[in-house]
C-alpha cells in the first residue's frame, strides 16, 4: 500500500450448513503490531435457527480461556453451546478487557500449529501428503485424530467445497474426502477421521 492510502478487501460468507461460524484472520504489517478481524456469521433455515453468534460472545469466551475460568463455567447446553440467557449472565460475571489484546498472545495464536499441545482442540498432524496418486484412482486412506481438551463435548463438521475442473470449466466434487463427515467428540477424549484422495485431473497439484 502506498503512504497515506487505503485498500478495500471484500469478504463473502456462503455457509453450506446451518450453525454458527467464526474465524479470526490476521494481517501482518512490517514494523507494526499484528492486526486481526473476527469473521462471524450464523446460518439458519426454516427448520433450524441457532442462537445468533455475536462479537460479545467471542470476547467472553476468549476472556474465559485466558483467565482459566472455562472449567468453572455453567449453563452450557448439549454440544457445548451457550444459550442466550447463560451468555447474558456471563456479561456480569466476567469483566472483558477493553485494551488491545497482548501482542504475544496474538503471535502465539497466529503461528501456533494445530498440532500444538497447548491447543484446546488439537490435531494429530498439521498436514497430510498423498504424494503421487494416479488420476481417477482412490488413494490409500490416511488418518487424522482430533483431541478435545474442553470439559464439554464439541461437534465436528467437515465441509469440503466443490472445485473447478480446468478441463471442463465446471465445478466438480472435491478430490479429498473425509469420513465420517460429522461427529461429536466427548469431553477430554479424541476421535479419528479417515482422509482419502481421488484426483480427477492428471499432471495437476491439489491443495
Amino acid at each position: 500500500m502506498k503512504p497515506h492510502s487505503s485498500t478495500r478487501i471484500v469478504v463473502n460468507f456462503g455457509p453450506k450448513r446451518t450453525g454458527n461460524y467464526y474465524e479470526r484472520v490476521f494481517c501482518i504489517v512490517k514494523n507494526h503490531k499484528v492486526l486481526f478481524v473476527d469473521l462471524i456469521g450464523t446460518c439458519f433455515d426454516i427448520l433450524t435457527k441457532p442462537v445468533p453468534l455475536m462479537q460479545r460472545h467471542i470476547d467472553i469466551f476468549r476472556h474465559k480461556v485466558t483467565m482459566g475460568a472455562l472449567n468453572k463455567s455453567s449453563g452450557k447446553s448439549k454440544g457445548g453451546e451457550y444459550s442466550q440467557s447463560s451468555l447474558n449472565e456471563m456479561d456480569y460475571q466476567y469483566e472483558i478487557p477493553i485494551d488491545d489484546p497482548s501482542q504475544v498472545a496474538l503471535h502465539k495464536e497466529m503461528i501456533q500449529p494445530f498440532s500444538a499441545v497447548k491447543r484446546d482442540v488439537q490435531l494429530s498432524v498439521d498436514s497430510i501428503d498423498f504424494q503421487f496418486t494416479h488420476s481417477g484412482r482412490l488413494s490409500e486412506p490416511k488418518s487424522v485424530t482430533i483431541q478435545n481438551k474442553f470439559v464439554f463435548p464439541i461437534r465436528i463438521d467437515w465441509t469440503l467445497l466443490n472445485v473447478m475442473n480446468k478441463t471442463s470449466g465446471k465445478f466438480v466434487k472435491n478430490p479429498f474426502g473425509i469420513s465420517p463427515a460429522t461427529g461429536e467428540i466427548a469431553a477430554q477424549s479424541s476421535m479419528q477421521f479417515n482422509v482419502e484422495f481421488a484426483p480427477f485431473e492428471p499432471d495437476s497439484y491439489f491443495f
